[in-house]
C-alpha cells in the first residue's frame, strides 16, 4: 500500500524539537510574509468569532528545489516527510481542521462565492505548485499564539537532509536525530536533489545504448564478428573496436542506408 505523504521543510532546530517533544507546534500567522495569505485567516478568526486560530503548513508535492530554497535555510534546512493517514488520525480532535489549499486567480476569487469554511484554505495563484495542506487549530475559549500538539513515531515516515550540507555534515546529523530517545530507527536519507548518481549515470547509459546498436547493425552488415563478440559491449575497448569497424564501414555503405539501419 502507497503511503501518502505529506512533507513539511524546515530547519533542523525545528525538527529537533519535534523529535524530543513528540509534538507538532501550531503558530499563529503574525510573523508570515504573505499578507494575502494571513488577511483570509484572519478573515475566517473573525467571522468564526474565534480567539486564536493557529497553523500547520505541509506540501503534498513530491520534493523539490524550489521549497527547499524557499522554506528551508540550506545548509540547516529538512524535509520531513509524515505519513498523512498516521498524522491526521493521532491529532483528531473537535478543534482541528485539515484540507487542502486551493489556488483561485483573482479572477475566479472575485467572481466566485466563497464559504467561510474555505477561508483559511486560499491562496494566491502562483503557489500553486506546492499543492499546500493545511491543518488548523481553533479556539473560541484561550487567546494563544502557539500550541503543541502530541504525535508519536508512526507520524513521521522519513527524514530527508539538506542537499547543501557537506558529507560530512550529513553523517553528524543522521547520527544526532537517531541519538533522540524513541526515533532511533527513524528513516534519514540525503536529498539528491542537486546530485543525483542515478540521474548521473544515465548519461553513460545512454552512451552504452549507442554503442550496443552500433555493434547490433554491425553484425548484420558482416557475420564475421566473432572477434568483438566475446567483449563487453560497455567496455573501453570493445567501444574502440566498433568505432573502427563502423567507421570502415562509413567508407563502403550509402548514407542512406546506414541511417536506416541505425534507426
Amino acid at each position: 500500500m502507497t503511503i501518502e505523504k505529506l512533507r513539511r521543510y524546515s530547519s533542523i532546530n525545528e525538527l529537533h524539537s519535534i523529535l524530543q517533544r513528540n509534538a507538532l507546534t501550531f503558530y499563529d500567522q503574525t510573523s508570515w510574509d504573505d499578507t494575502n495569505d494571513v488577511c483570509y485567516i484572519q478573515k475566517f478568526k473573525s467571522l468564526k468569532n474565534y480567539s486564536s486560530v493557529l497553523v500547520k503548513c505541509f506540501a503534498e508535492a513530491e520534493e523539490t528545489f524550489l521549497m527547499w530554497k524557499a522554506y528551508t535555510g540550506k545548509k540547516t534546512g529538512v524535509c520531513i516527510e509524515f505519513d498523512r493517514a498516521n498524522l491526521l488520525n493521532k491529532i483528531d480532535s473537535p478543534n482541528i481542521i485539515s484540507g487542502y489549499v486551493k489556488y483561485p486567480t483573482i479572477e475566479n476569487r472575485q467572481a466566485e462565492p466563497i464559504r467561510i469554511s474555505e477561508l483559511p484554505f486560499q491562496k494566491r495563484y502562483p503557489y500553486r505548485a506546492e499543492k499546500e495542506f493545511r491543518i488548523i487549530y481553533f479556539s473560541d475559549r484561550n487567546n494563544i499564539t502557539t500550541i503543541e500538539i502530541p504525535i508519536n513515531r508512526s507520524c513521521i515516515s522519513r527524514v530527508l537532509l539538506s542537499p547543501w550540507m557537506s558529507d560530512n555534515t550529513h553523517n553528524i546529523r543522521k547520527e544526532e536525530i537517531q541519538s533522540i530517545l524513541g526515533w532511533e530507527n527513524l528513516d534519514v536519507a540525503n536529498s539528491s536533489v542537486l546530485s543525483n548518481k542515478a540521474w548521473k549515470d544515465a548519461v553513460e547509459n545512454i552512451e552504452n545504448n549507442w554503442a550496443i546498436k552500433l555493434f547490433e547493425w554491425l553484425a548484420m552488415m558482416d557475420k564475421d564478428l566473432e572477434s568483438i563478440k566475446c567483449l563487453n559491449k560497455s567496455s573501453f575497448e570493445s567501444k574502440m573496436i566498433i568505432c573502427e569497424l563502423f567507421s570502415q564501414r562509413l567508407m563502403t555503405t550509402n548514407e542512406v542506408d546506414l541511417v536506416s539501419n541505425i534507426n
